[in-house]
């Protein structure tokens, strides 16, 4: 999304109790320990980096890499077709850190806005960069976009200029267009999108659609809606989804997710059940949350990226760092690991 040039109002309220846990099928069964447990906190972070605004302008999407211990990043709709990679060494709380340009061909996106690194879709093999052309603030595109780029190449120490997409997978919702910053991979052939919900009338935020994606079969169905409004007590531009991250590595459920809007955090279990529709007898799959966790963050104007690393530790920056008043960085801040006091 481009710039809301609004401030956001914090807000404090209650959480709501998480749905309970129901019998998980179709999915491998992760080994992560559920948290099972809500709360609210205001979360302390700590500023670790600084990205150049030239390039780095309007960061919209960020994903780690435990391999080559770096930060991948995109920025919003306009720019030219690239993204970036940064090494965490390279990270400095008072210097701004040199990064890699990779521009990518053979592929026209309409409006990036989310990085995920997870196992190449079939027929592809080992591990892919997911670039997420999902945008689409009026509502309106007929369909949406994920670009592959195999991650071998981008792992070197000096990664190439210049990537080919080797693969574009081409989706369509099941019912009408959608806006969306956040996608995540979950498994070989299969990933995740959350909508970004806002009544076109009042602007209000609305509970965020949740799509399981089939890469093999470029399909969509919908498993879930977080009520993210409701969760963190604001139906303003808080309660906005603009990206996600998941744990590097983990497979199956429960599944750790994060979310982040313009204001919160939100640390979600999620549950995978699915049964058969006694009308229809068609098998659905549907997603339950049993635990969340919402963090007051410490604000940056338009915060759209956000990225778990796997010490079970997050990092977040803006689309917004000022440059307009002269600034000369975007600020990456981090929070360590996500505990209810």
């Amino acid at each position: 999304m481009k710039r809301a040039g609004l401030k956001i109002l914090l807000a404090q309220g209650v959480i709501a109790q998480a749905l309970p846990m129901g019998v998980e099928t179709g999915w491998a069964q992760s080994s992560a320990p559920a948290f099972g447990e809500n709360c609210r906190y205001r979360a302390v972070s700590e500023q670790v980096g600084q990205l150049p605004v030239d390039p780095i302008d309007e960061a919209s999407g960020m994903v780690w890499d435990p391999a080559s211990k770096s930060f991948f990043l995109i920025n919003d709709s306009g720019d030219l077709p690239r993204f970036f990679r940064v090494k965490h060494a390279a990270l400095a709380r008072d210097k701004v850190s040199e990064i890699h340009e990779i521009r990518f061909e053979k592929w026209k996106a309409f409006d990036l806005e989310e990085l995920s690194i997870g196992p190449c879709p079939s027929p592809l093999t080992g591990d892919c960069l997911a670039l997420a052309d999902i945008g689409d603030n009026r509502d309106r595109r007929k369909h949406v976009e994920i670009g592959f780029v195999p991650m071998q190449t981008l792992r070197a120490e000096t990664p190439p200029k210049k990537v080919k997409i080797e693969k574009v997978v081409r989706l369509k919702y099941p019912e009408r267009a959608s806006n969306a910053e956040a996608f995540a991979m979950l498994e070989q052939d299969r990933a995740v999108i959350v909508t970004k919900s806002q009544d076109r009338k009042t602007r209000e935020a609305q509970a965020a659609s949740v799509f399981h994606v089939d890469l093999a079969k470029a399909t969509m169905q919908k498993v879930a809606e977080f009520d993210v409004p409701t969760w963190v007590t604001n139906k303003g531009f808080g309660g906005l989804v603009t990206g996600m991250s998941v744990v590097p590595g983990a497979r199956g459920f429960p599944r750790k997710m994060l979310l982040l809007t313009y204001q919160y955090a939100i640390e979600l279990e999620v549950l995978s059940e699915s049964g058969r529709n006694a009308k229809t007898k068609v098998e659905r799959e549907e997603w339950k949350v049993r635990a969340r966790r919402v963090l007051d963050l410490d604000y940056l104007e338009q915060q759209e990226a956000v990225a778990y690393d796997d010490q079970g530790r997050f990092f977040y920056t803006t689309e917004v760092p000022m440059k307009v008043f002269g600034a000369k960085y975007a600020p990456i801040r981090m929070v360590e690991k996500v505990k209810c006091p």
